[in-house]
């Protein structure tokens, strides 16, 4: 394979893997394109000289490993191993947040970031998103809105004279991407919120954590319903 050949299948890969699911995701598809058959960690497994196997765990760790022709229980092995984490803003489980006018979605860091680089940046969101189907199952779904949807702003010049000399800036305060414009502070008046009780509160507990933008930009992602 040429270099350039490989150089951009690890770019289109990379560009395919926003989140850890999707690294394994994908990996699996390289895998499985060359002859790689899945193992059940809880199964006994029939290992044969010459066989390619791999096996997940959590949708977010992948092993694959071969055996070489002349394979016997006991010989010795390579491994080599990465990650599939990287350093991220992680959408906390109550994102929902609001600030003069604006919709914000609350984030923690994840790993070791230049975050002072993920200011004035546009960001896109991917992960993992737990469903719950029409026969009461949950099953998880790989989510990846693949468009610029939030902004981490910085102040005007004129409003931080020293930023020049030394950004410095509190991560729980000031790291926080914005979604948008509160659209009932739009249009001027607000409307009473109605009280519930008992089941509806708690149905309506996923809705209340998030944003009803960020939720309907999820389901339409994934063609599902949101039941409030």
């Amino acid at each position: 394979m040429a270099v350039r050949e490989a150089a951009c299948d690890l770019i289109n890969y990379i560009n395919r893997s926003p989140s850890p699911y999707h690294a394994v995701a994908e990996a699996i598809k390289i895998l499985k394109k060359v002859g790689y058959q899945r193992l059940d960690e809880s199964a006994d497994w029939k290992l044969a000289p010459g066989g390619l196997y791999y096996l997940t765990r959590n949708a977010s760790t992948l092993i694959a490993f071969a055996l070489g022709e002349k394979f016997a229980p006991g010989n010795s092995c390579q491994l080599i191993g990465a990650h599939t984490d990287s350093p991220c803003l992680r959408v906390k489980q109550r994102s929902k947040h609001t600030s003069v006018g604006y919709s914000l979605v609350k984030s923690e860091c994840y790993g070791g970031g230049i975050w002072a680089t993920w200011f004035d940046r546009d960001l896109k969101l991917a992960g993992k998103v737990i469903v719950r189907a029409e026969t009461n199952a949950l099953t998880s779904r790989l989510a990846h809105i693949d468009r610029p949807i939030l902004h981490i702003p910085t102040l005007a010049i004129h409003l931080d004279r020293t930023v020049n000399e030394a950004f410095k800036f509190n991560k729980e305060e000031q790291l926080v991407p914005v979604l948008g414009l509160i659209e009932k502070e739009l249009g001027g008046e607000k409307k009473e919120e109605k009280k519930v009780t008992g089941v509806e509160k708690q149905q309506q507990s996923f809705t209340k954590h998030h944003d009803n933008k960020l939720i309907n930009l999820l389901s339409e992602l994934l063609v599902v319903k949101v039941k409030i």
